[in-house]
């Protein structure tokens, strides 16, 4: 009988890293990262990583003394606190929120304008636009950012570039690409440069000959130029975000209490990117599971690659969907049943 193994809910968190969902298997991770979870669960009573993970309760608004320099604090400078400043100080984290929440609505303000300016339909079952913060409130947007800080080992709040966010979907790949191409050249107009743009990763040949890819999606890294406030445009298939985003994932009750506890949803997202990655780092020895994980993930990147290039319209999109659905849910139940989840 298979003993039950009791994790730690930071333990669990330390490698559910806010990265983007669709990124390779093969990302390679943070060796000490790795090291420092081995290392708590063989000594949990020891380690001292909570405090790493935890949404900063504490925060104060005097840290920089006096309390008048609190309300000298532009985003820019905000943008270039150190992470130990930042993570302390109430007014810079209400500020920075404050601000994303600005350029959120910029950031869909251009993608609607794109989505016009082609000729495309701002809301239609295969197009639309999306905006986000990271995280859904103030504290998660903290917290998620305070992970990340820690995961990515950066020096200041400025370099993560995913903090706003937006996503603009297509029937097909080739409409998401002229997307991005306009988008390009039309940001100035909206008082954003140009930082980088990401191709679709992990080419993959399809049956009919066909290049789609794992990770289907084109990124875009904008700099408010007002603020020096980065963001990021997603492009690619509405099929695409339905499969991963929507909570569609077939569990019980008492599944979904233990994901909440960790700050997961029943998603393809959540469940096959963070859960299931972090897996092998957590259990290296369990050879079997890891085997049926790893070949879950390859049909997962194979269905991303067919409806990532050509949306809804592959064949069996739907009874692919529910099988490839049914199976996260089993492989997520005979993982559960391996753990017990504790706050």
């Amino acid at each position: 009988m298979t003993p039950i193994i009791k994790i730690k809910l930071f333990h669990l968190l330390l490698l559910i890293l806010p990265t983007h969902p669709y990124l390779s298997t093969q990302l390679p991770l943070d060796k000490s990262l790795d090291l420092e979870v081995k290392k708590s669960i063989l000594k949990p009573k020891t380690a001292n990583l909570a405090s790493v993970l935890e949404t900063p309760h504490s925060c104060s608004l005097s840290i920089l003394h006096p309390l008048e320099d609190n309300r000298r604090l532009t985003i820019n400078s905000i943008l270039k606190l150190k992470s130990t400043l930042f993570l302390n100080n109430c007014y810079a984290q209400s500020e920075l929120f404050t601000y994303a929440e600005h350029l959120r609505r910029k950031i869909h303000a251009l993608a609607d304008f794109v989505m016009t300016d082609l000729g495309f339909p701002v809301e239609h079952e295969e197009y639309s636009v999306v905006s986000s913060l990271k995280g859904h409130d103030f504290q998660e947007f903290v917290r998620k950012i305070h992970q990340k800080i820690h995961t990515r080992n950066l020096s200041y709040v400025g370099q993560l570039s995913d903090m706003t966010r937006g996503r603009l979907n297509f029937p097909n790949l080739s409409f998401a690409r002229v997307s991005l191409a306009r988008t390009t050249t039309l940001a100035h107009h909206f008082g954003f440069k140009v930082v980088s743009t990401t191709q679709p990763k992990r080419p993959l040949t399809l049956e009919d000959g066909t290049i789609g890819y794992g990770y289907p999606r084109y990124r875009l890294v904008l700099l408010d130029q007002l603020t020096n406030f980065k963001c990021e445009l997603q492009f690619g298939t509405q099929a695409i975000s339905d499969f991963f985003d929507k909570n569609h994932i077939p569990i019980s009750s008492s599944d979904l209490k233990k994901l909440t506890k960790l700050n997961l949803m029943p998603n393809l997202h959540d469940i096959e990117y963070k859960f299931f990655r972090m897996f092998p780092l957590l259990f290296p020895n369990d050879i079997q599971t890891i085997s049926k994980i790893n070949s879950f993930r390859k049909k997962i990147d194979i269905f991303s690659a067919k409806i990532g290039s050509k949306g809804f319209f592959v064949p069996n999109y739907k009874k692919t969907r529910q099988k490839l659905l049914r199976e996260a849910g089993l492989l997520l139940r005979e993982i559960l049943d391996k753990t017990e989840v504790s706050s």
